[in-house]
């Protein structure tokens, strides 16, 4: 709903001015709709807020902070997320305090909180009955005698190790994320690790602050779908730009579509109606994007082709109706699962004169680039001459390449569609004259809708 009445907001005239007077807007308490965003704990909400206004987190200058609220309420992620949206954001407090005097007085309620945690483990020290299933990610050994000890909290953070089996209980507790490690005393108070869990450790932020966000959903495969890509198919995973990244430029790339797409308007409105965090790109972005997935999907394609051991080519040449000459080299060949695969290895303008010398000279170049000079058995080609005399370019340069290794019998395979193309080519051509009348016939009624309209009224 937020998300509505902001597009709302911006379809009117200044539209971005208005929404930041609205963002900024206070209520009775000096609170700002950020504010309320923070004691709701709703983490997109935030993510939202701050990238319509990045400096919304200054506001109130004096008062609470959205910062001072988020320390106070104990959501360091928050925190954390309004601090990497701007630097220079508001430090302020009630009575004139500031962040830094919330911080002490919530590790002070902490250590309290933890000493009283402390002796309460004391006093059920000695009914603790170890259970043979408990996970050790939360116990530690001391010695022979005992083998387990009571967990430093609930949240499977903390590993204690004892480094002094003979003297005192000096023990040390490291963070399970950062390997960060701290001195624990048994019965002690425990505020140097609850404040390392609770804000300090950035990968531990991290990994909450990415599971708070909004989710992509994946879904399952269904039958006939085999070919959509493994990753629109995760399960619940974070949002990711260089994901979707990838997958816009795979789109452009299978559906040719444009590179201007992703500079439509309403391209963009729908992405980041999916997702706020989504990130608009321009048409020379996506192209080298192209590129790079392009390169790599080529590399993939080069380590597939290296466990073949057969591999046929077919190629063909045409002349486009702006005049210019392509070929097109495709490889196939049986895989691992006895599955045929086609693979186009080369989309290339070749350049004139169109002689079998340049046409062998094409081929053998992509051969080389795929490496793949000791696994081509066979290519197939129209009855042209001048692919005859391409082939035998290549049968020389394989027979020098591979030696006796090479089998030239069933090297060259003609068309068969070509050839079923050229018979009834010249089985028509007595017919010629008919065809031409009649192909004339059709286009003097399709001129003229009166016409079409009058020889449908005939017959």
């Amino acid at each position: 709903m937020v998300h509505c009445l902001l597009e709302l907001a911006k379809e009117d005239e200044g539209g971005i001015d208005i929404v930041k007077s609205v963002l900024r807007k206070q209520n009775m308490r000096g609170e700002t709709a950020l504010h309320d965003a923070i004691h709701g704990r709703n983490v997109d909400t935030v993510i939202l807020l701050l990238m319509e206004d990045s400096q919304l987190a200054r506001f109130p200058s004096e008062g609470i902070s959205p910062l001072c609220l988020a320390v106070v309420l104990g959501q360091y992620h928050i925190a954390i997320i309004l601090h990497e949206k701007d630097n220079q954001l508001s430090y302020s407090g009630p009575d004139g305090q500031n962040v830094l005097h919330a911080s002490v007085l919530r590790d002070i309620d902490e250590m309290d909180d933890g000493e009283e945690e402390n002796q309460y483990e004391e006093d059920q020290e000695d009914e603790y009955v170890p259970n043979d299933d408990e996970d050790d990610y939360n116990s530690y050994d001391h010695n022979d005698d005992m083998s387990e000890e009571d967990v430093l909290g609930e949240d499977q953070v903390w590993v204690v190790d004892e480094n002094n089996p003979d003297g005192p209980k000096l023990l040390k507790a490291k963070c399970r994320h950062c390997n960060k490690e701290y001195a624990y005393v048994k019965g002690s108070s425990t505020s140097n690790l609850n404040w390392h869990w609770d804000g300090k450790c950035k990968k531990l932020n991290a990994k909450l602050a990415n599971q708070l966000i909004q989710s992509r959903l994946g879904f399952k495969h269904l039958q006939g779908n085999a070919n959509i890509h493994a990753s629109t198919t995760l399960g619940h995973v974070g949002f990711e730009q260089a994901i979707v990244k990838e997958l816009i430029a795979k789109m452009i790339m299978i559906h040719e579509y444009s590179f201007r797409m992703v500079e439509h308007e309403w391209f963009n409105i729908v992405l980041k109606y999916l997702n706020p965090l989504y990130q608009s790109m321009e048409r020379k972005a996506i192209r080298a994007e192209c590129m790079r997935v392009y390169k790599k999907e080529k590399e993939t394609l080069k380590v597939a082709l290296q466990d073949v051991d057969y591999i046929s080519l077919t190629i063909d040449l045409w002349t486009s109706n702006q005049t210019i000459s392509y070929m097109c080299v495709v490889g196939h060949y049986i895989d691992e699962e006895w599955n045929m695969q086609t693979r186009v290895l080369a989309f290339m303008e070749l350049d004139p004169p169109h002689s079998g010398h340049m046409i062998a000279d094409a081929i053998w170049d992509c051969v080389t680039e795929w490496k793949i000079e000791n696994k081509v058995i066979s290519i197939t080609l129209d009855n042209a001459s001048n692919n005859d005399v391409a082939v035998k370019d290549l049968k020389e340069k394989f027979i020098f390449w591979r030696c006796k290794q090479f089998e030239e019998t069933y090297f060259h395979v003609r068309c068969c569609a070509h050839i079923v193309n050229l018979v009834v080519q010249d089985g028509t051509a007595c017919m010629t004259n008919l065809i031409k009348n009649l192909r004339e016939t059709v286009k003097y009624f399709k001129k003229s809708t009166s016409r079409l309209h009058k020889f449908v009224e005939i017959f």
